[in-house]
């Protein structure tokens, strides 16, 4: 299985660093409190603030194109991780943002919500069921970029 990842900017193959463990994200579109809700069920159920510590990724390179094909000069490009990492996701969820998206998920009910959702969190690629596609949250310290089509 592979994991592909859209970069809305020009980028270089080559090993880097997941600076997310240190820094965090910044929520661009999930409001923040719903984000640090959801970190926290995620990091009490499975050890990992997942959506601020993670790489978004997908086997699908159409949902990674998804995040990109807006911005000028995005780029696709397969993520491979280094070392020891987890990989976590569900079946029941395509994408985070869209499929909380709704007026009864709140920061309040998020934990609710997730719970229903059978998050897992597995350790091989060869974990994720052959089929899906829909996002994948890479907790790693680092991980190779290979641009699409090189």
């Amino acid at each position: 299985m592979k994991l592909y990842r859209g970069f809305g900017h020009p980028i270089e193959n080559g090993t880097v660093e997941n600076t997310l463990r240190k820094t965090g994200r910044t929520p661009v579109h999930t409001p923040t409190e719903l984000h640090e809700a959801a970190d926290a069920w995620f990091y009490a159920e499975l050890g990992v603030k997942a959506r601020s510590t993670c790489v978004f990724c997908s086997p699908d390179i159409a949902l990674a194109y998804e995040y990109t094909r807006a911005k000028e000069g995005a780029v696709e490009a397969e993520i491979i991780p280094e070392g020891e990492f987890a990989l976590i996701f569900s079946e029941d969820v395509q994408d985070f943002f869209s499929d909380s998206d709704d007026d009864e998920c709140d920061a309040i009910s998020i934990g609710a919500w997730l719970s229903q959702k059978n998050y897992v969190k597995v350790h091989s690629l060869n974990d994720i069921p052959a089929g899906f596609t829909g996002e994948v949250m890479l907790d790693c310290a680092r991980y190779t970029i290979v641009k699409v089509g090189q």
